[in-house]
């Protein structure tokens, strides 16, 4: 199996051990938590790049599930960290370990 057909059968595997209506429903994520990740992160994307040194965008910026909500990430600070526009969708087009 190469890696494009062992995502599509993880993907399926977990939308086969939930309902449907679950995976569809989420809790947002607090003002608080979302305040404190900005103030940990600065302000400032949190992505380390090839280098080791942090983006330094400062625009655009989304809190974004280190494990997706899907994985069974929750809203937790530990879980939770501030992206660029960016590399928010380079993420998304991976599975957990791939970024």
């Amino acid at each position: 199996m190469n890696q494009t057909e062992d995502r599509k059968q993880n993907l399926q595997d977990l939308f086969d051990s939930k309902n449907a209506l679950e995976l569809t429903r989420r809790a947002a994520i607090s003002t608080q938590n979302r305040r404190e990740v900005w103030r940990r992160a600065g302000a400032r994307c949190e992505q380390r790049l090839t280098s080791g040194e942090r983006c330094s965008r400062t625009h655009l910026l989304q809190v974004d599930h280190r494990i997706p909500v899907a994985w069974g990430g929750g809203n937790e600070l530990s879980n939770l960290q501030l992206l660029c526009s960016t590399h928010n969708r380079v993420k998304s087009d991976r599975l957990p370990g791939e970024y």
